[in-house]
């Protein structure tokens, strides 16, 4: 996003099962969705953004979130490969 851009802007991690699914999905997370589940008691916190591309290893999925306002601010979540579950942010 440009530096003025004071919109959180939307983005999304998809799960394809390219074993037995024929590319079907398997699961996705939304920023809303990333977002309820690392917020712990400020319900006014900004959204998180997914960042980048996502890093599979072994049954672990790792993915860089970020959110830009107050001021910029970095994190990485771990998730379960095989149902987008939260591991570990």
């Amino acid at each position: 996003p440009t530096p003025l851009e004071m919109r959180d802007i939307d983005s999304e991690l998809v799960a394809l099962d390219m074993t037995t699914g024929e590319g079907k999905l398997a699961w996705s997370l939304t920023t809303d969705d990333i977002s309820r589940q690392l917020r712990t008691t400020d319900e006014a916190a900004p959204t998180w953004m997914w960042e980048g591309t996502p890093v599979l290893l072994g049954t672990r999925l790792y993915g860089v979130l970020a959110r830009r306002r107050p001021q910029l601010e970095w994190s990485v979540v771990c998730l379960d490969a095989a149902s987008g579950r939260l591991l570990w942010h």
